[in-house]
């Protein structure tokens, strides 16, 4: 109920410094809180990223939704706050599973199949655009020293 209270003060007042002041001192702490149990209690951990910065990212998001909640219909700002979480966790989880699908590790051959490892070993590489470029360059001058040399040449031992 005090963290409520903070909120609708915090949605009252004008200055930004105020507003600081209060989200620092009363609602920081409770959507730390929230976001801290909620990564715990349903199991939203991403592999690599810490649950630290998971949770740090959510605490940013419920800041930028504040102003969102509204007292007039009803509902206890606990818990608009938790479904406001928990929808974001879900979203960052299933972005986080959607980007890991779609990567794959080159070096990491443990995941691939044996069509895939086969694939790749018996791929080939073409060469870059600007080498095959500076290879023709290089046969064409080296044609044109050679016609110079010719005509130079005046007996067959040459």
């Amino acid at each position: 109920m005090d963290t409520q209270a903070a909120i609708v003060e915090y949605q009252e007042t004008e200055s930004e410094s105020d507003r600081e002041k209060i989200y620092n001192e009363k609602i920081h702490i409770a959507f730390e809180k929230l976001a801290e149990s909620l990564i715990f209690v349903y199991g939203f951990k991403n592999g690599s990223e810490e649950i630290n910065t998971i949770k740090t990212d959510c605490v940013s998001f419920l800041y930028e939704t504040i102003h969102k909640w509204d007292e007039a219909r009803g509902t206890k700002a606990f818990s608009y706050f938790n479904v406001v979480a928990k929808n974001w966790l879900i979203i960052n989880s299933r972005n986080y599973k959607k980007n890991v699908m779609r990567h794959v590790s080159m070096s990491d051959m443990t995941y691939m199949s044996k069509k895939d490892k086969n694939i790749i070993a018996h791929s080939q590489v073409a060469e870059a655009p600007d080498k095959i470029m500076i290879a023709a360059n290089q046969r064409e001058e080296i044609q044109k020293v050679l016609e110079i040399i010719k005509g130079r040449v005046s007996k067959e031992n040459e």
